[in-house]
């Protein structure tokens, strides 16, 4: 009896830390001056992008943010990540008939 009530708190417990730390992240990203950049005018805008004929077209602040973007990523997930294209890259077989990712 008592087991699934501590298996509930246990993943409740994880869910909770997980926001909690979510809601870290952002705050964390969101104290960046240069994300909170008023100046965005030149940003890629995907509002009313047509898919035949976009093109990117990233500006030297929107450059910066991907950067501080993306390094949180790889500090966070860098190890999954680089499992994930080791597996693609070796051809590894998923289970579904296909390889890799």
């Amino acid at each position: 009896m008592a087991e699934p009530i501590i298996s509930d708190l246990a993943h409740r417990t994880r869910i909770s830390l997980s926001i909690k730390g979510v809601e870290t992240d952002v705050a964390t990203i969101v104290a960046a001056d240069l994300v909170r950049s008023k100046h965005d005018a030149d940003f890629t805008n995907f509002i009313q992008a047509d898919p035949a004929t976009f093109q990117y077209n990233i500006g030297e602040t929107e450059q910066k943010i991907i950067k501080i973007l993306l390094h949180d990523i790889l500090r966070k997930f860098g190890k999954t990540i680089l499992f994930l294209l080791y597996i693609a890259g070796a051809g590894v077989e998923t289970g579904d008939g296909h390889s890799g990712l």
